[in-house]
């Protein structure tokens, strides 16, 4: 009877022990159920996201293209129609609205490129030694060339070497459209500072203009793609500058801020690792 009492217990034993093995398995198996129904959650939310985003893409794109288109082809025929009758001052009117809208398209399809190669990691980036400085104020000379400068530019170069380690296409795209961001938003004879210097390792640059300034709403926006704040919809633009300048700092692993007011300014401060 003893022995049988002790064979009883360990057959318990070994069929409790069988059962919590099974358990632990289950337990296991539920875990691992659940972990990749959340993956695979996060996976559709990002795919939905990302879908999303490019239509909402396409959509902004497809009407900045045909803004301009309709100023091309209303000039176009107009002048067809009538030009033959009209004065110079008022063909060259129109034919300049043309010139303009051409322009805004070529940079329009120059940005749209951009921000598709990055969206499919299809851009390129090779740094290299570069004159900063030069490149730089080459980069102000083809402002001050075009006549888009009306403010008073002040360039500040710091550090006592001026080459750098840096991709001189995506450097060129930070320094072009962040100023080009403040000439648009400066008013005539106010001042616009470009400042380069050299701060424990990493390139900064800073562009410090006393423009209309952006609110403390569309601050979180303003490098998403065509986002456009709410108080410079009359000013020309895309919207695509200050999202091509992001990504062109996080491609050099670096980082960049903006301080803004309403009315009084807005400062951009990239700092690039070297």
């Amino acid at each position: 009877m003893e022995q049988y009492r002790e064979n009883l217990e360990i057959l318990v034993k070994k069929r409790t022990k069988e059962i919590e093995d099974i358990n632990k398995e289950l337990i296991s198996e539920i875990e691992k159920k659940q972990q990749t129904e959340l993956l695979l959650k996060q996976s559709l939310q990002k795919a939905k996201e990302s879908s999303q985003l490019k239509s909402r893409f396409i959509s902004t794109a497809s009407h900045e293209f045909k803004t301009p288109l309709t100023k091309i082809l209303s000039s176009a025929e107009l002048m067809q129609r009538y030009g033959k009758n009209w004065s110079t001052d008022k063909y060259n009117e129109h034919f300049g609205r043309i010139s303009n809208s051409v322009e805004y398209l070529s940079s329009l399809i120059d940005d749209v490129l951009t921000i598709s190669k990055v969206d499919s990691n299809k851009i390129e980036f090779s740094p290299k030694e570069l004159n900063i400085k030069k490149e730089c104020e080459g980069i102000i000379s083809d402002f001050e060339y075009s006549g888009e400068l009306k403010s008073n530019l002040i360039f500040k170069f710091i550090p006592e070497r001026t080459n750098f380690l840096v991709d001189p296409k995506q450097f060129h795209l930070i320094i072009q459209n962040l100023i080009s961001n403040s000439i648009k938003y400066t008013s005539e004879n106010k001042i616009i500072e470009v400042i380069i210097n050299y701060v424990n390792d990493n390139i900064q640059i800073i562009i410090k203009d006393s423009g209309i300034g952006i609110s403390e709403t569309d601050l979180p926006h303003i490098f998403e793609p065509f986002y456009r704040s709410a108080n410079n919809e009359t000013i020309k633009g895309n919207g695509l500058g200050l999202s091509i300048v992001k990504n062109a700092v996080d491609l050099h692993g670096g980082m960049i801020q903006v301080n803004s007011k309403l009315g009084i300014g807005t400062t951009f401060v990239v700092q690039l690792p070297q």
